[in-house]
């Protein structure tokens, strides 16, 4: 029967140190990775709610709250988690995934986008 022979301590520590180099070098890399992800998420996050308040601004002066409610739900189709559309203080819109209950802090629309003022349209 061969007998097994433990490797010399110089290569376990080798070994050791190598897997726990290569376990950095990996983290390392997942986490600036991810940092760039979330980012260009945000960005896209932004452009889209911008594009979308530019043509909420259309859809609310011609009066159109049937198309800007269909507009709100296909955001929601995306990674999107909640709508709202507000004029002039007056909630508009306010569509969202499940129960979710969010309030955005300091009570604005929590994009840093420019608030909308002027009257609402007869319908």
């Amino acid at each position: 029967m061969a007998r097994l022979r433990t490797p010399p301590r110089w290569a376990l520590a080798l070994l050791s140190a190598s897997l726990v180099l290569t376990g950095l070098l990996v983290w390392l890399l997942a986490a600036r990775g991810s940092d760039r992800q979330l980012s260009e998420f945000q960005a896209r996050g932004l452009a889209y709610a911008e594009t979308f308040a530019e043509s909420a601004t259309t859809w609310i002066e011609r009066g159109d709250l049937e198309m800007l409610r269909t507009a709100a739900r296909f955001l929601l189709l995306g990674s999107a988690l909640f709508v709202r559309v507000s004029w002039d203080g007056e909630l508009l819109v306010d569509e969202r995934v499940g129960e979710l209950e969010l309030s955005p802090p300091g009570g604005g629309d929590g994009l840093g986008l420019p608030a909308q003022r002027g009257p609402l349209p007869a319908p």
